[in-house]
């Protein structure tokens, strides 16, 4: 993983800085397409990032072409509001900049650094989401690739733009989180369900081949196929489904569950690698588009996949022989799973949007904030065990080490819950948690001894407020924590009830 975060600026370190003095929610749209083409990945891996920046208050609107809202129905599905644009780029440009936002989010190969540029007077920052280096004018580029870095994009963006490279960054949906721990802890190292997903396209007929295949050479295992309902190749989907038996699923909003139940994945290697990467699905990979070459290429030297080809390469035949000599190599299987994992651990929309609430200053450096991982854990226990770190908490007692395993193994899978650590110049100084409460968020902070008298809570309090720039933000302050009162009260909160204050959004 690598992140570089652009420098201080007006708009993203300041705005909404001080929590309960700040803006009205911030807005982003987010450009994208699909057709059976190019397929849906574009508009899933944008929808991804939408649901995660919704859920933290921000209001997210579709702007897609006419096409795009018959190839994916879960976008008028997902209760974002969708803008129709007209096919001519000139007009869609005027369509797109009528309406100022904060945040324009960029995902389309048929859109370059020109497009981007007549944006700027619209949008208060440009968001670009790439799969190869090419010029952009932008103030974040996310780039999914593995092995991809900064310095891959060097004279291609403005000097000041933020690089978020690799897997880590892939934004996924909340419920491949929310099935990590499970999915991962079943791995058997044996193949007795297998699941089919080629892409919206499914060029070539791949998943008729896949499906014959996976027959052949495990005939006892269960088959899940899906297919996008405008993909041309569907007719040849249903009669090899016909043929073959399994389960056909269209259009489906069950991908969490049927990677999480599956030993094994024949696909390609577009957004949806690293859903299945979250989950450790080992997978045999078919390369349908010449822009998925680098990711098969990284996938398969990662160990997390094997990287067939082009399907037009494999006869049913051949197919089935590869996939009876893995079904045989438990040990194989495993390490495929053990790869995938650890390439990407479902977070990615989080790290967006940690990365667009930016940094502060406190002395001594930078304070910024990134997801809490499992490698944290034991220093937020050594945190926990600081003197008086608990003092103030509804319940004073340090966790034993057992307790906080089955702490922090919830943490990490809970979607609707944010766990961050606090870094000040890039090294751990305390932790951030943001909870559901009510019709808003309760803020939870604990900063080291090490960093405290430095101005570090306070610039945590302001990240928080940025990175939910729309929910009201809560917290319990016990009598006699005089000290995290004041914090808070420097940061805004009034008093609500109780012992609770509040930072409120304008209305």
């Amino acid at each position: 993983m690598r992140f570089e975060m652009p420098p201080a600026t007006d708009r993203t370190e300041g705005g909404a800085a001080a929590a309960g003095a700040g803006r009205p929610p911030m807005t982003a749209v987010f450009r994208c397409d699909a057709d059976p083409a190019i397929g849906a990945g574009h508009v899933f891996r944008c929808l991804s990032l939408a649901t995660r920046l919704a859920a933290l208050g921000w209001c997210c609107t579709f702007a897609v072409g006419a096409q795009t809202q018959a190839t994916v129905p879960a976008l008028a599905r997902a209760g974002f509001a969708v803008v129709p644009l007209p096919p001519d780029e000139d007009a869609e440009l005027r369509a797109l900049t009528a309406t100022p936002a904060d945040l324009l989010v960029l995902d389309h190969y048929g859109r370059d650094a020109r497009f981007e540029s007549a944006c700027r007077s619209a949008f208060g920052r440009i968001l670009v989401i790439e799969d190869a280096p090419r010029p952009h004018d932008c103030d974040l580029l996310l780039d999914a690739t593995p092995g991809r870095t900064p310095a891959d994009y060097a004279g291609l963006v403005p000097a000041q733009a933020g690089l978020l490279c690799g897997p880590a960054f892939a934004a996924l949906r909340p419920d491949f989180l929310a099935r990590r721990p499970v999915a991962l802890a079943r791995r058997p190292g044996r193949i007795d369900r297998v699941l089919v997903s080629i892409g919206g396209s499914d060029a070539g007929g791949a998943s008729a081949l896949a499906a014959e295949a996976v027959r052949r050479a495990l005939p006892d295992a269960h088959l899940d196929i899906v297919a996008g309902g405008a993909a041309p190749g569907l007719p040849g989907i249903r009669r090899a489904v016909a043929a073959v038996g399994g389960t056909l699923h269209v259009d489906t909003d069950a991908m969490a569950d049927l990677m999480a139940a599956a030993d094994l994945a024949i696909g390609a290697p577009g957004s949806s690698s690293w859903e299945r990467c979250t989950l450790g699905l080992p997978a045999l990979l078919f390369t349908v588009a010449a822009n998925q070459r680098a990711n098969a290429a990284a996938l398969a030297a990662a160990g997390a996949a094997d990287n067939l080809g082009p399907p037009a390469a494999w006869s049913v035949e051949r197919l089935a022989a590869r996939i009876a000599v893995l079904a045989g190599d438990p040990h194989r299987l495993r390490a495929m799973g053990r790869a995938a994992a650890a390439l990407t651990d479902g977070n990615g929309a989080l790290r967006i949007a940690m990365a667009l609430a930016g940094r502060a200053t406190a002395a001594n450096g930078a304070v910024t904030l990134r997801p809490a991982m499992a490698e944290d854990a034991d220093t937020i226990l050594d945190w926990q065990r600081e003197p008086d770190a608990r003092r103030f908490a509804r319940n004073a007692a340090v966790p034993t080490e057992a307790e906080h395993a089955a702490w922090m193994a919830g943490r990490l899978a809970a979607a609707d819950r944010v766990t961050a650590i606090v870094e000040l110049a890039g090294q751990p100084a305390g932790l951030l948690r943001l909870d559901p409460h009510g019709q808003g968020l309760e803020v939870s902070i604990l900063i080291a001894v090490a960093a405290q008298g430095r101005g570090v809570g306070r610039a945590a309090l302001a990240l928080a407020r940025r990175l939910a720039p729309g929910r009201d933000l809560w917290a319990e302050v016990l009598p006699g924590n005089d000290r995290s009162r004041a914090l808070f009260r420097a940061a805004g909160y009034r008093h609500a009830d109780g012992n609770w204050l509040v930072a409120e959004v304008p209305r």
